[in-house]
């Protein structure tokens, strides 16, 4: 048991360290628990390679190896970003101040992150692509929806059927990399 709890305080430590690098990059800005916004259209190599984050480009490549077509994979990427904001607002605090734009609340953070990854006006100007994903806290919502219970520093979403099916694609593609 005890081998359990420093596993736990581990890894909420390394999560804290996460954290801050990524918040130690100026391109990169966190939005909510486990969502990231670039203030590049196209996020760097140096953001893209740290390994850190999963990008639209990710899931969209993930769709297509399911054989159902990119937006597919676009939108788990919007539904999984949405539910990690919901799950903010659930057990975080109640201050919604997070740098990037000014926000009275979590119901801001969400109607923008919703514009910013379905509205077609904010698409076509590369939005989507500038929103990038915890990558650690997706595996954890994997792993929580297929009945693990891993330890996280934070909640995470429950992912539906169809959103693990990307998911799983898109850890399976990278393991081949």
């Amino acid at each position: 048991m005890g081998e359990l709890i420093e596993l736990g305080v581990y890894r909420r430590k390394e999560a804290t360290k996460t954290v801050q690098r990524l918040n130690a990059i100026s391109e990169i800005q966190q939005v909510s628990n486990g969502v990231y916004v670039s203030s590049a259209a196209f996020p760097s190599y140096d953001v893209l390679s740290s390994g850190d984050y999963l990008s639209a480009a990710q899931f969209a490549n993930a769709g297509n190896r399911l054989r159902r077509d990119h937006e597919y994979g676009y939108g788990v990427m919007s539904s999984i970003a949405l539910k990690m904001v919901q799950a903010s607002a659930e057990f975080g605090p109640s201050s919604g101040e997070t740098g990037v734009f000014p926000v009275n609340s979590y119901d801001d953070v969400y109607a923008w992150i919703q514009k910013f990854t379905q509205d077609p006006a904010y698409i076509q100007g590369g939005s989507r692509g500038r929103v990038l994903l915890d990558r650690h806290l997706v595996h954890s919502a994997l792993l929580e929806s297929e009945g693990v219970t891993p330890i996280k520093p934070v909640p995470v979403p429950v992912l539906n059927e169809g959103e693990r099916q990307v998911v799983r694609q898109l850890f399976r593609q990278e393991s081949h990399l």
